[in-house]
């Protein structure tokens, strides 16, 4: 593990001190378990009893890992009956009494269903109990990814105070506006209710002050909740985090904010970009559907050329924003030169305790993808030289 200063010196940033900066060696993974019913891991979440599970692209869906790793099913089977999956996308821990467990947005059922807990008796059990978001308020095709942006399969929802909130735009707007346009909402589990939370309309301003003249690609707001059900944004055109107001309060970001290190600026070319889309495409379009790779190259930069230009200005500094189960927000670099599909290995752990210190850059081995944080470990995926996934931690400084 080495440590070192952080920061370009030629950068400007609000920070009064730079972060602190640790990198963890290849040495420190440590494998939890495989399964040969891995193929390619969408989420991971971890249930209040230790065990850690894994959403997978293709059925059976869902795949538990005890403490010791133990597998625990695999569970969840692929179709259109009401006990089946057909498209979930991410894995959530709501907590909250009757809420308990982990549960999946399934976006072919628009709804919310249970994986584990809640009384669930069996394997067979496993998407019986489901809570749908109303097709009056949003659709399916309205909910925002939640990866920068980054056109892709996985849809923003996140869970806290015994609730599941989506984002949303208020209506059909361009995809880069309608970060900054959207509402986020929060589904009841217990009463199956929808209710608006927070509006970014009314805590961002506007975008065409910073950004004249961009729709398509704008630099986007990442939110996460934490389990208490506070909300948090980290805010591009200021390049900070900051709190979203409590409920029952007015609809504005609470003064509180965190100084993170200096924007990095990093420079834009064209082919990084097709390098950086090529595993989404190739995830959402099937292998008979698409042109082989030299050809799809070529239509992308021809048919992409206009808004390059604009993209260029408006780089993502980060990928996504993650709360962490011990009172810690984690934002993940967007990575340029380095990192899978623009997720890089260096995270920023933001303490919420004004006692713990500055912001500190974490570096983690090259292929670990991190997904979820507890108190001790950042917990995600690696592969091994054969391309298999394994679930895997590593201690944190």
């Amino acid at each position: 593990m080495v440590v070192a200063a952080c920061g370009d010196s030629g950068s400007e940033s609000s920070a009064d001190s730079p972060a602190e900066a640790v990198e963890i060696g290849a040495e420190a993974l440590q494998i939890l378990g495989t399964s040969e019913s891995l193929t390619l891991v969408r989420d991971l979440e971890i249930d209040a009893d230790g065990t850690v599970w894994v959403l997978d692209d293709a059925a059976p869906f869902f795949v538990g890992f005890g403490p010791d790793g133990t597998v625990v099913g695999p569970l969840g089977q692929s179709g259109g009956g009401p006990q089946e999956f057909r498209n979930p996308v991410t894995l959530v821990r709501p907590g909250g009494q009757g809420a308990d467990g982990i549960w999946t947005y399934d976006r072919a059922r628009h709804a919310m269903v249970r994986v584990t807990g809640g009384g669930l008796e069996s394997a067979a059990a496993v998407g019986s109990e489901a809570v749908g978001l109303p097709n009056e308020t949003v659709t399916p095709q309205m909910l925002l990814s939640r990866d920068a942006g980054m056109p892709g399969p996985l849809a923003w929802v996140d869970g806290g105070g015994g609730s599941v909130f989506v984002m949303y735009p208020p209506n059909d707007l361009p995809n880069g506006l309608a970060f900054w346009r959207s509402r986020i909402a929060e589904l009841s589990l217990a009463e199956g209710s929808l209710a608006e939370r927070w509006d970014l309309s009314e805590l961002l301003e506007d975008p065409a002050a910073q950004y004249p003249g961009a729709t398509d690609w704008l630099p986007v707001p990442l939110l996460a909740v934490c389990p208490d059900g506070q909300g948090w944004m980290y805010d591009p055109s200021s390049h900070t985090v900051r709190a979203l107001a409590g409920e029952g309060t007015p609809n504005v970001a609470e003064t509180r904010a965190f100084d993170l290190p200096p924007a990095r600026r990093m420079p834009f070319t064209a082919d990084r970009m097709f390098e950086v889309m090529l595993p989404r495409i190739i995830e959402e379009v099937p292998s008979d559907q698409r042109p082989p790779d030299d050809e799809l190259r070529e239509f992308f930069l021809v048919q992409m050329a206009d808004v390059f230009e604009e993209f260029a200005e408006v780089f993502p500094e980060y990928h996504s924003l993650r709360c962490g189960a011990d009172t810690a927000l984690w934002l993940q670099n967007f990575e340029w030169d380095s990192g899978s599909g623009g997720q890089g290995w260096s995270w920023v752990r933001i303490p919420l305790d004004d006692e713990v210190g500055l912001p500190q850059v974490i570096r983690f081995p090259d292929g670990f993808v991190a997904m979820r944080f507890t108190a001790d470990r950042a917990w995600g995926i690696v592969r091994d030289e054969f391309d298999v996934p394994s679930v895997a931690w590593v201690a944190l400084p």
